[in-house]
């Protein structure tokens, strides 16, 4: 008599990583939008608040950006425990680490920008 021990048997994973990738998107989104509006803002007004909206943005897109990571690290862990291939995994975990650090990019060249265009 042979019996299957009911945890022993293989299973399927789920793996719904839509919402995950919408909040890592968001998280890419949001500073990248609001610091790409406040340098055309300084440039039209001159206005001594956008330099400290500019820092602000730049503290709050390093959280957001450290969240992202955190959903991507969860991401691939549910690909991985599901499954999915470990090089295609990985490929989509780099990329999304690489959209989420292109934020620093984009707020080294406004600031290059706004340094060269507007001297102080």
């Amino acid at each position: 008599m042979s019996s299957i021990l009911e945890y022993a048997s293989p299973r399927e994973v789920e793996c719904n990583t839509a919402g995950l990738l919408k909040a890592i998107l968001i998280c890419w989104l949001v500073p990248l939008i609001a610091g790409l509006s406040i340098l055309p803002g300084w440039m039209v007004s001159g206005s001594e608040i956008f330099p400290i909206l500019g820092l602000l943005c730049i503290c709050v897109g390093t959280l957001m950006a450290g969240t992202g990571g955190v959903l991507a690290n969860i991401i691939l862990v549910r690909e991985l425990r599901a499954g999915v291939r470990v090089g295609a995994s990985l490929v989509k975990f780099f990329g999304l680490i690489a959209l989420l650090l292109s934020n620093f990019g984009a707020a080294w060249v406004c600031i290059l920008a706004a340094t060269r265009l507007h001297p102080m």
